[in-house]
């Protein structure tokens, strides 16, 4: 399948995964609903910035650089990552015990994965 047709059906699911998003985020009260809102506030928020970020990266890449071998992978790779962060961090933040070395710990994991995927391309 070609690359287009990969981008319009991110562009719809995006949309539809930041509808979600914002119907968990307005109607649902994480007090009432305990854990089944949490979770469904975190996979509706994760799946969003995956999508709208792999979007932004490929449309941003490609204007810089539109011979780029493998961009559309890339792009998803790096916003997965970008997505895991701040997943990890707000899952942190929701048991207190975020610190800085905690931060970094993540950041790190994911800068490990982007060097070994880069590795295992090569």
């Amino acid at each position: 399948m070609p690359t287009r047709s990969y981008l319009w059906g991110m562009g719809i699911g995006g949309t539809l995964t930041l509808a979600a998003f914002l119907l968990v985020l307005f109607y649902f009260d994480p007090t009432i609903t305990g854990t089944v809102g949490v979770a469904l506030f975190f996979i509706s928020l994760l799946s969003t910035l995956v999508l709208w970020l792999t979007l932004i990266l490929y449309l941003v890449r490609h204007r810089i650089n539109p011979e780029t071998p493998d961009l559309f992978t890339v792009c998803l790779r790096h916003a997965s990552l970008i997505t895991f962060i701040i997943g990890a961090l707000l899952t942190i933040q929701l048991f207190n015990a975020i610190h800085w070395w905690n931060a970094f710990l993540v950041v790190l994991a994911a800068v490990v994965v982007e060097v070994y995927a880069r590795i295992k391309v090569e």
